[in-house]
């Protein structure tokens, strides 16, 4: 008779669906879920009572009968598990153990060594983490710090662009390690706190990431429900509490110290593994913190299970679906569903970026190699889904003949619409709005705004007043130019006029007089000079009459002089360059009358003012210098579209074709036009209109490798504006489907496959 072991751990617990019961083998380390009537059962097991006497008891405990092969399944299950006598006393001769290494390429375990020891040993000196106190104070720490993130995130993105250095490295996989350690004793030190066992910690692979790991499956033991969550989120919880240690610290000190780099290690690496581990997706503390508080062990298990068994009822490949609760089967569905696509897309995320890698390296082998690895798990990921029970697979024998028929039909159909039916082939890109026609007004000359004549949304036309500047300097200078020309235009007239005969009449009196001086000198020499031979005039005395002879001289050539310069008239030379000054003058005075006109600033096109009024009024009595913008004018009854259209969709464009135009101010309308152009590229567009205007083309949303297309829009309502962004479609004909499912299929591979070849 079979027999029940007696050193198995039993631990009864309350769930959701009522008393079931924990087992825990310490031979191999695993755990058991049973429900109260399994339970039941098991403890009829002592090697004495034969199986139908544990039917006739199960049937009056519970009011139901349970058939002979089913409870012979049961028990075959539980010595298939060990956890009978004979099974018991085979596993203890064999002495079978968890394999050092385990799992596979995505969850590759490696297990180091047993804790219990050294957790015991910590859980002495550590007993302040498990107080109010200390709880309060991470609590509070965890707020500031999400404060002080919040209050200065772009400063913390600003350095967190220092930790892209080789240099940092190192310090880098010290701090993760450190802080992964931490992150794992947090598990075992509540696990020990709980009274629970703690036998291994290793490495673990996850998603080829490196992490570590701590298996505190013994809190499954714990009868409290608020104990098994404290273990699975004391990790997590204590690696925020290590984050806003880091924050603060990193707030606190100089961005020049140590401390503050290592904070700032602390913070980028605690954020993102928070993030990562509290995923409930991925077989991390978020997945088991959920499934602690559904009360369903095996959450992921089942939930595959249940959904593959949903998906196959719903083609009518399986029989009756398992009998679970509505609640049960929710989550079953929901997190199935969940879990499962987004371990396919992990799957493939890391397929395509590794595969672009071994494309960009021209590697084809690995390239091929790393693309059959992954369709081998994803058909095992498959396999696992959709795996078939043999009870089903024989209750579902008949069907498969009329399953097949309708597979052969369905396939049939499928072909026909590929080959027959036809689609719009249409292609899709973001897009930019612009005017027709755009003009900018701005201040040819430098001075103070007097007034602003216009205002946003006003139609303007070539020529109309916009602004006036102030104009009391550029009058002042133009007086005084045409005070200077006044000036030279009277001295050429005398210059070309010569002297007149009243200055002539007063230059012969002037020598006139200068000849009598001189006479009357030389007479008074003449006498003098014969008194002093007689000694009767001192030397000093005729001396002074001989100078006066001399002078009376000078005065007589310099009076001619100035007789002959006033016969002869003004030199050429002098005529000639006061007409030179006076044409400076003139052409200053010119300057400054067209300065004088350039203050009124007119508008270069028609158009419609698109500036806004804020700006315009606040440029009132505001200094400008010369080409500064007051205004721009938007020619706006039609607008030109500029579409992107990626490198790998622009041999289907032609000009001419249709183009649908949806704008993100306007989803309710839609915009036709044509495709007047097939352009550049996006870059080289973008460069040009940088070179020619100083503004870049936006590149948002734009695909790599782009295509300018433009199109032209009438826009007599006025609902485009220059700016807007949406997506345009373009309709390149009427296409067969089998050939668009061909031109995606080529569009997947990239042209490095044909240079393989």
């Amino acid at each position: 008779m079979p027999k029940f072991r007696s050193d198995l751990d039993v631990r009864p617990q309350t769930s959701v669906g009522g008393t079931v019961t924990i087992i825990k083998d310490p031979i191999s380390g695993q755990f058991f879920r049973l429900q109260e009537a399994e339970r039941f059962i098991t403890a009829q097991l002592d090697g004495a009572t034969s199986l139908e006497a544990v039917q006739s008891r199960v049937q009056e405990k519970f009011g139901a009968a349970v058939r002979a092969e089913k409870l012979a399944g049961f028990i075959r299950t539980l010595g298939e598990n060990g956890l009978l006598e004979t099974a018991a006393d085979e596993r203890k001769q064999r002495r079978k153990r968890r394999s050092r290494i385990g799992g596979n390429l995505l969850y590759l375990r490696l297990r180091l060594f047993d804790p219990d020891r050294l957790l015991n040993a910590l859980i002495q000196r550590g007993r302040f983490f498990f107080t109010p106190g200390f709880m309060l104070l991470s609590a509070s720490l965890i707020l500031a710090a999400i404060a002080i993130s919040v209050l200065n995130w772009s400063d913390i993105v600003q350095e967190a662009s220092r930790l892209y250095r080789f240099s940092t490295l190192p310090f880098l996989i010290v701090v993760v390690f450190v802080v992964i350690t931490a992150h794992e004793f947090a598990h075992g030190l509540t696990c020990k706190h709980f009274g629970g066992e703690v036998r291994e910690m290793g490495f673990l692979l996850l998603c080829l990431q490196p992490a570590f790991y701590c298996d505190v499956s013994d809190a499954w033991l714990f009868r409290e429900k608020s104990k098994r969550l404290w273990v699975a989120v004391a990790g997590p919880y204590f690696e925020l509490f290590l984050w806003g240690l880091a924050t603060v610290a990193w707030r606190l000190t100089d961005t020049e110290t140590s401390i503050s780099h290592v904070s700032l290690l602390v913070m980028a690496t605690s954020g993102i593994t928070t993030l990562l581990n509290l995923n409930p997706l991925i077989q991390l503390d978020g997945y088991y913190l959920l499934s602690d508080y559904l009360d369903i062990p095996n959450l992921r298990q089942r939930s595959f299970r249940y959904l593959g068994n949903f998906l196959r009822s719903l083609g009518g490949l399986a029989g009756r679906l398992p009998e679970v609760s509505p609640r049960a089967k929710r989550i079953y569905l929901v997190y199935g569903l969940a879990a499962w696509v987004f371990s396919v897309g992990l799957l493939a995320s890391i397929t395509v970026a590794v595969g672009r890698h071994f494309m960009a390296q021209n590697q084809p082998v690995a390239f091929f190699a790393f693309t059959g690895l992954f369709g081998f798990r994803l058909r095992s990921r498959l396999t696992s889904l959709f795996r078939r029970n043999s009870d089903a697979s024989e209750s579902l024998a008949p069907k498969k003949r009329k399953l097949c028929l309708w597979r052969w039909a369905a396939a049939a159909a499928l072909l026909l619409c590929l080959f027959a039916g036809h689609l719009e082939l249409r292609v899709a890109g973001p897009i930019n709005v612009l005017p027709l026609h755009n003009a900018d007004v701005r201040t040819p000359v430098e001075g103070i705004i007097e007034q602003i004549y216009v205002d946003e949304g006003q139609r303007v036309n070539t020529g109309d007043l916009v602004a006036r500047l102030s104009d009391r300097e550029h009058r002042a200078e133009l007086q005084k130019i045409e005070a200077e020309i006044q000036q030279t235009q009277a001295k050429l007239q005398m210059l070309r006029a010569g002297p007149t005969k009243q200055q002539i009449d007063v230059a012969q009196r002037t020598v006139a007089t200068a000849e009598d001086r001189l006479q009357f000198a030389q007479s008074r020499l003449g006498r003098d000079k014969s008194l002093f031979d007689q000694r009767l005039l001192s030397p000093s005395d005729f001396d002074t009459t001989r100078q006066l002879e001399s002078a009376a001289k000078n005065e007589l050539a310099e009076a001619k002089s100035k007789l002959q310069l006033l016969l002869e008239g003004a030199r050429p030379e002098e005529i000639v360059a006061a007409q030179a000054e006076l044409t400076r003058l003139e052409a200053q005075r010119h300057y400054w009358q067209e300065q004088l006109q350039l203050v009124n600033v007119l508008s270069p096109a028609s158009g419609i003012i698109t500036t806004p009024s804020r700006q315009l009024v606040e440029m009132n009595r505001q200094m400008v210098q010369k080409g500064d913008l007051i205004a721009k004018v938007h020619e706006l009854n039609t607008v030109t579209v500029e579409a992107a259209i990626s490198e790998k969709e622009i041999a289907d464009v032609k000009r001419g074709q249709t183009v649908a135009v949806k704008v993100r101010a306007h989803p309710d309308r839609i915009f036709y036009g044509k495709v007047t152009s097939v352009a550049m590229t996006v870059n080289g567009a973008a460069s040009i209109a940088k070179a020619i205007s100083g503004a870049a083309i936006s590149s948002a949303a734009q695909p790599p490798n782009a295509i300018l297309i433009t199109t032209e829009i009438d826009n007599s309502a006025r609902f485009l504006k220059p700016g807007m962004t949406g997506m345009a479609k373009i309709d390149c004909g009427d296409r067969r489907i089998i050939d668009l499912v061909k031109r995606r299929l080529s569009r997947t591979f990239r042209v490095e496959f044909w240079s393989w070849w």
